[in-house]
């Protein structure tokens, strides 16, 4: 806005009237009004990302704590024939997929804490 109120100062007649540079002055207030509220609703909506982001990561920790802990005793089952291979092999394959799932929730918790940090990059 400094530089616009210079411009309308320091007119010279040489660009057009007087009521066309007030009238380009106002649209560009605006619009910088306008890309304010923008970046404001868009890390406004970052934020709330995060949180999220954070909340799911906590809900996704227990479920591994408790996957982990089921396995452990698959483990134990399996070792006394009460269940099957395959059955451990399921368990297994549960544990590793919350692990996938806590460390894609990780990557998008730095992603999101970047765009947020950084706002002008993307």
């Amino acid at each position: 806005m400094y530089i616009a109120e210079l411009t309308k100062n320091l007119y010279n007649g040489t660009s057009g009237s007087y009521n066309s540079v007030t009238t380009s002055l106002s649209e560009a207030e605006l619009s910088l009004v306008d890309l304010k509220e923008s970046y404001k609703k868009k890390l406004e909506s970052l934020y709330d990302s995060i949180i999220s982001n954070e909340d799911s990561y906590e809900t996704g920790l227990k479920e591994y704590q408790l996957l982990k802990s089921k396995l452990t005793i698959a483990e134990k089952k399996y070792e006394l024939g009460m269940i099957t291979k395959i059955e451990l092999e399921n368990t297994k394959n549960s544990v590793y997929s919350k692990e996938n799932s806590l460390l894609a929730n990780i990557y998008e918790h730095m992603l999101l804490l970047q765009k947020f940090e950084k706002p002008y990059l993307g």
